[in-house]
């Protein structure tokens, strides 16, 4: 009504509300009511993610393999990474852009990279 509305989050989010661009309230599970015109919300997910990975490698004698594994993440520290990466959400908590996808491509990135720097040095 009025484009007043009220938003409730879980405990495993860490909630940053921002009003005029500057923050009103933050911390873990937060819920309250907020004005759509004036307020950006902002929820950084803190509870552990799988990514499961496979990629295929040369090592240095020219033999093929195949790399297969999972990383497991969690968000420690919410006010650094929203520095770095977007993660606003709507009235339906549905993320505004894709950098929620963007940190799981960079994390597989590190692991091929990694995993490449060994294959042609050890293997």
């Amino acid at each position: 009504m009025l484009g007043v509305n009220y938003i409730k989050f879980d405990p495993m989010n860490y909630v940053i509300h921002y009003r005029n661009g500057k923050i009103i309230q933050e911390g873990k599970g937060l819920s309250f009511f907020y004005f759509n015109r004036n307020s950006s919300i902002v929820a950084i997910p803190q509870s552990s993610r799988d990514i499961p990975f496979i990629f295929k490698d040369m090592t240095k004698d020219y033999q093929s393999v195949s790399i297969q594994g999972q990383i497991t993440y969690c968000i420690t520290e919410p006010l650094q990474i929203n520095k770095q990466l977007d993660f606003t959400v709507n009235n339906d908590k549905v993320y505004l852009s894709d950098d929620y996808e963007k940190l799981t491509q960079r994390l597989v990135n590190e692991a091929q990279t990694s995993v490449s720097a060994f294959c042609t040095c050890y293997i």
